[in-house]
């Protein structure tokens, strides 16, 4: 299989994008060791390239660098998905509870129209799709916070808890509880509770890391 680099991107920006994308799907599954050759000839790129981006996934926790440029798809770890998910609980409270203190009506109306789009994609059973859709969600609220760093900081987390996230919603019933969750913030916010918005928002989170725990475990399989 051939790669297409996309134009204005770099490389090893590129390889970096679509290992990160390979990981998260299990086309690389956990544990694996990375045949880099055999890489970079599937992307249609040279070792180069492939290695930069390798080492950007390194530096995130998704690939383990061993002795001898013997690399690995890092395995899925109880005490950092707990570091990870108890991090975005606390910034997540923060980001919505200013988020509904600063959201106008034009605000909640965009939230109330991405759930909308939420609902008809949870029903069609789509799981990347809602992802999506889920993603777009949460970085509107946090952008309505006005808290920039603060954002950025729980979207750094967010990335690290990628696929811990997309274990959690391959399951049909996890993507109803997180849509009714969400529904959850955005009634508070609409009343104007902060502090209800804020809390439904930790919530959310620390519920998905409760669920996660229960099979942690099927994670290294």
């Amino acid at each position: 299989m051939q790669g297409v680099v996309a134009p204005l991107l770099r490389k090893q920006d590129w390889a970096y994008q679509e290992v990160r994308e390979m990981i998260f799907d299990g086309r690389l599954p956990v544990g694996e060791t990375i045949d880099q050759e055999a890489l970079a000839s599937d992307l249609g790129i040279s070792r180069v390239p492939l290695r930069q981006g390798l080492a950007r996934l390194i530096a995130e926790g998704l690939v383990v660098d061993h002795p001898h440029r013997q690399w690995s798809v890092a395995k899925l770890d109880h005490a950092e998905m707990v570091d990870v998910y108890q991090g975005r609980a606390v910034l997540d409270e923060l980001l919505v509870s200013s988020a509904c203190d600063r959201a106008t009506d034009a605000d909640l109306r965009e939230l109330a129209e991405i759930l909308d789009r939420q609902h008809d994609i949870l029903q069609k059973g789509n799981a990347a799709e809602y992802r999506a859709v889920d993603r777009e969600f949460h970085l509107l609220l946090h952008h309505l916070s006005g808290l920039p760093r603060t954002a950025q900081a729980e979207e750094t987390l967010s990335l690290l808890a990628e696929r811990y996230i997309r274990a959690y919603q391959q399951d049909v019933a996890r993507r109803q509880c997180s849509f009714e969750e969400h529904v959850g913030i955005w009634e508070a916010m609409k009343s104007g509770d902060r502090q209800l918005s804020g809390r439904r928002a930790k919530e959310h989170i620390t519920g998905g890391m409760r669920e996660l725990e229960g099979d942690v475990e099927s994670f290294q399989e």
